[in-house]
């Protein structure tokens, strides 16, 4: 509780970069992952997917686009930018949730 209401996204960046202040580059890791159920009303059958995106927690807000930890998240595989840096397109390419439902779509189209 800060000052009587609950810590927004901003507010939760700033903890975490004041708990990450001092730690190097290479130990500030992080990893977002979703996981996509969808089943059948019938019950006879379901399909479980799931997306990853390692990254690093970036020494400063970087970037105006997207929400929570957006500014602060760098994929591995990415350019450097942090996920509030890339266009749309781009964060789905990398992100977490666009990983998992694209291994939703190969799952349907899939015999």
């Amino acid at each position: 509780d800060l000052a009587g209401r609950a810590p927004g996204d901003a507010d939760n960046r700033a903890r975490l970069l004041a708990e990450l202040a001092g730690v190097p580059a290479d130990r500030r890791t992080a990893r977002f992952r979703t996981v996509v159920v969808l089943r059948w009303p019938s019950g006879t059958r379901e399909i479980v997917v799931e997306g990853v995106c390692e990254g690093r927690i970036a020494a400063a807000e970087r970037g105006t686009r997207g929400f929570g930890y957006d500014p602060l998240f760098a994929p591995l595989d990415g350019d450097g930018r942090t996920f509030a840096e890339m266009s749309l397109a781009d964060k789905h390419a990398y992100s977490h949730r666009g990983r998992a439902f694209a291994a939703l779509r190969r799952a349907l189209t899939t015999p």
